[in-house]
């Protein structure tokens, strides 16, 4: 009956003395009742239990807690000591016997596979695993309700707690199934009902941090779910909902997924949850506490405005950024955690700066400045996420990416009108374009040729179709790929605002006046000259005749002076020549007339 022949042994309730008539290769031959106060010792890891049970209690009683404690005894045994005589209902005393603590556990409890640590006690008291049955205990609780066990009343209610804060679905659903409550008056004393979805989280996180690997975070949705949709008023009050808001959030090892299904299903059900500006930003120290990224980006999907507004707002003296890089590594971390724990916080503090989150603010020194030596472990970390960040921003992906999606509607019309007009008739023309006047009466727009009958156009009508294109021009796409909170954000931002308005203008007449040509391109002027042409010069220094730059050049600049600014090595930034951001403009009214940009 027993899993394996290892579990055949130490099966008497007298501590050290297994009796060996108790077993033979095919079972049980005999069980013999007693009636004397027994006692046996359990060791879990480096911890060692003393279990009593109570006296008087027969001897099928005793092996039954002993199986139980043990996790070496099966269902069919449960079943067959019930019968015999053993006490499903039976109160065991377990003793630490290294630090000395002594707690009192029905064995239903005690049957409950998984990991959780009894507030009764400064200590943790760790379960053991079933081996034998894949159900955590399961179906060793079913023979014990089925042979007179009670779950009524605070046994109930703590055996359900205890499942629940172990994530242990099988007990959780037979509990459910069988119609324990959750709302007794003892329940309410204790604010297990209040606080159980909390409890639960925070073991759950706990549990990782002591390396017992719980259960996964799919499991931990699952139970949420579960456990609202029986009693919705587990998330009644807001304040509570809040709470295991926070709980989610400082939870840096549940998977991604699962951790973004909790927080929308927290902030969701049963209604969405209102969040004040001021409770946003604590909400945002507590992620940047828990440094996970996927918390970051649920906080910005959920309020956009409110994240801008917290992101570098200090919250207990210090902002989110700076709580991420400081937050102190726990010390009784296994490597391997310690290890992933250390790239979570990495990946986090660079979404943050990804989404405007100020080093400067922080409180990192520039490079003139020198830290103190308390500072400079938790700057370090800072500064690496911000030097990756500035390399990746110095590639230009991201901005030609957002520049050509705002640019894509033109070029697309422009394309179609272009492929399309040449063969109309000047009559179909003038019937689908009836207007055309200029926009601005300082350059007329080309206009089309008088009608000549039915006959196609013929000719060249790009100038035209890029005019028309030009009012398909999306600026909205340009929101969101680039922070706006630093001064580097806000540079490049303006930037690349002033860009897509001046390659839609009236003086740029096709594509390749913004993208530029090269050699490569093999274009020759009338004479045969080989055609060079930059791309979009739309920037100037100083005046109508100063250097004119393109949008590449200006956010180089910008990335090289917060590179140079503490003292950072970006590829390819050593070179970029410096100027005044006061002298940034650009030139407009047909070359005569040069506007700053207003940039510090």
């Amino acid at each position: 009956i027993y899993p394996s022949s290892q579990a055949r042994s130490g099966s008497s309730c007298q501590a050290g003395k297994p009796d060996r008539n108790l077993w033979n290769n095919h079972g049980p031959v005999s069980l013999r009742p007693a009636t004397s106060m027994a006692h046996f010792d359990v060791e879990r890891g480096d911890i060692r239990f003393r279990v009593k049970v109570p006296h008087g209690s027969s001897d099928f009683t005793c092996r039954l807690a002993e199986g139980v404690l043990r996790r070496n005894i099966t269902a069919a045994r449960v079943r067959l000591l019930i019968q015999l005589g053993a006490d499903p209902n039976a109160t065991v005393q377990l003793t630490d016997l290294n630090e000395g603590w002594e707690l009192e556990f029905s064995l239903i409890e005690l049957c409950i596979d998984g990991w959780a640590r009894e507030m009764a006690s400064s200590a943790y008291l760790y379960g053991i695993r079933w081996e034998g049955p894949a159900d955590g205990g399961a179906s060793v609780v079913r023979e014990m309700i089925a042979g007179g066990g009670l779950i009524a009343g605070s046994v109930g209610e703590t055996a359900l707690y205890r499942a629940v804060c172990n994530v242990n679905r099988s007990v959780v659903d037979l509990l459910i199934g069988i119609g324990v409550r959750l709302s007794g008056n003892e329940a309410e004393e204790e604010g297990i009902s209040e606080s159980l979805l909390e409890d639960m989280l925070e073991y759950h996180r706990d549990l990782h941090f002591a390396n017992h690997r719980p259960a996964s975070g799919q499991d931990v949705l699952y139970m949420i779910r579960t456990l609202t949709r029986r009693w919705p008023h587990l998330l009644a009050h807001e304040r509570t909902r809040i709470d295991c808001l926070r709980a989610v959030l400082n939870h840096p090892v549940l998977e991604a997924d699962a951790q973004e299904a909790i927080l929308t299903h927290l902030h969701t059900n049963p209604r969405p949850l209102p969040i004040d500006d001021r409770e946003f930003g604590r909400l945002l120290a507590r992620a940047a506490r828990g440094m996970h990224h996927t918390s970051i980006d649920w906080l910005h999907s959920t309020d956009p405005a409110a994240f801008r507004a917290s992101i570098n707002t200090r919250v207990l003296g210090a902002t989110p950024l700076s709580q991420a890089a400081g937050e102190r590594m726990r010390d009784d971390l296994p490597d391997d955690l310690a290890q992933e724990w250390e790239a979570e916080r990495g990946r986090c503090i660079r979404r943050m700066i990804q989404l405007g989150a100020c080093v400067e603010a922080a409180g990192v020194a520039p490079l003139k400045a020198k830290p103190t030596e308390q500072r400079q472990q938790w700057e370090r970390r800072a500064l690496q996420a911000y030097s990756a960040e500035l390399s990746q921003l110095s590639t230009g992906e991201a901005v030609m990416a957002a520049v050509n999606a705002a640019l894509r509607p033109m070029r697309t019309w422009a394309a179609n009108l272009s492929a399309a007009l040449p063969d109309m008739t000047t009559e179909q023309l003038t019937a689908a374009f009836p207007h055309q006047s200029s926009p601005s009466p300082m350059s007329p727009s080309p206009s089309l040729p008088p009608p000549s009958g039915t006959r196609p156009l013929n000719r060249d009508v790009s100038a035209f179709t890029w005019r028309i294109g030009s009012f398909f021009v999306d600026p909205s796409a340009l929101e969101g790929a680039i922070e706006t909170q630093t001064t580097l954000g806000k540079r490049i931002n303006a930037a690349m605002r002033r860009y897509v308005v001046e390659a839609s203008s009236l003086s740029v007449s096709c594509n390749q006046e913004i993208t530029g040509t090269s050699k490569a391109d093999h274009k020759r002027t009338r004479d045969g000259q080989q055609l060079v042409r930059p791309s979009l010069q739309c920037f100037a220094l100083g005046g109508v005749r100063g250097a004119r730059l393109g949008l590449r050049e200006v956010v180089r600049c910008a990335i090289a002076e917060e590179a140079a600014k503490y003292g950072l090595a970006v590829d390819g930034m050593s070179c970029v020549p410096l100027f005044d951001w006061r002298q940034l403009g650009y030139v407009a009214g047909g070359g005569a007339v040069f506007v700053l940009m207003g940039m510090e």
